[in-house]
């Protein structure tokens, strides 16, 4: 697959910048799409956005750049918004989620990652169940009022969405390393400073071994009956929680009850591709 096939190029941001109006004037191309952060809708819900972006006027400043996407952006936009317990609890995420659909923009509604600063459990965190119910609340609305977008299957991490882009896209660090996923920095599949982006994704061994992906993903998820559309889950949560990049998400609820970490990993590392591998380090 060469560069000339890779067509869509996503901006990922917070926003904050593009409350700037010039500012987003200025970027707004045709064909560029944008993947962009929106926590409320509403100004109830303005200091729990201020308090969890630990800046002020974050609130004020995120409303101004939507109203300048609205006017300026040519391409596509996404909503992207992380799942936190206040904005859980207030009722803020379906406000969102509202709002999205009458935009007509895309729903990237999902579970927060974790990570080195955001342990599962912790205070803001959401559980497996509390993620499966918001969604259903999704499933219904969209049912309700927009049916050509329900959502027939849901399973973590985003509503109405797999994440397979382990399988189907990179990631670049600023250090050059192109990398299956940004949970999978430890395992890079090569380095655009040493050669060519064209020759990494078409020759990178680990890449072609993830595209396999049945027989690349172990434990439960490959008995389960939505596997051939998630692959496995969130490739980001399987590693964190296991060290294993082969593991099955545990973060599902479709897990079978009384499993462990255990049973999400293969039972020897002997064979694998990444054996003795120093970016794969199995918790369990």
């Amino acid at each position: 697959m060469g560069l000339e096939n890779m067509t869509t190029v996503i901006l990922v941001t917070n926003g904050i910048k593009l409350a700037d109006e010039e500012y987003c004037k200025r970027i707004a191309l045709p064909g560029l799409g944008i993947s962009m952060h929106r926590q409320a809708v509403s100004s109830v819900a303005e200091k729990i956005v201020d308090c969890l972006a630990q800046k002020k006027r974050t609130f004020q400043l995120t409303e101004k750049a939507w109203d300048n996407i609205s006017k300026y952006w040519q391409g596509n936009v996404c909503v992207q918004l992380n799942i936190l317990k206040p904005l859980f609890e207030c009722g803020a995420i379906m406000d969102v989620f509202q709002w999205v659909r009458k935009m007509n923009y895309e729903p990237v509604m999902e579970l927060t990652k974790p990570g080195p600063i955001f342990e599962r459990g912790n205070s803001l965190d959401v559980s497996v169940d509390e993620v499966k119910e918001l969604y259903e609340k999704m499933q219904e609305f969209d049912l309700k009022h927009y049916p050509q977008c329900y959502a027939e299957i849901i399973v973590p991490p985003s509503y109405g969405h797999n994440c397979t882009l382990v399988e189907t896209g990179v990631h670049i660090n600023i250090n050059g390393n192109v990398i299956p996923c940004v949970a999978h920095d430890s395992l890079p599949l090569g380095n655009i400073f040493d050669t060519t982006l064209d020759n990494i994704l078409e020759k990178s061994e680990l890449r072609l071994a993830i595209q396999d992906y049945r027989n690349w993903i172990v434990g439960p998820c490959k008995d389960c009956q939505y596997f051939e559309y998630c692959h496995g889950g969130c490739r980001g949560e399987a590693f964190w929680d296991t060290g294993c990049p082969r593991a099955s998400d545990p973060y599902c609820w479709y897990i079978p009850k009384g499993m462990t970490l255990k049973d999400m990993v293969p039972r020897s590392c002997a064979g694998c591709l990444l054996e003795n591998h120093p970016g794969c380090n199995k918790k369990i």
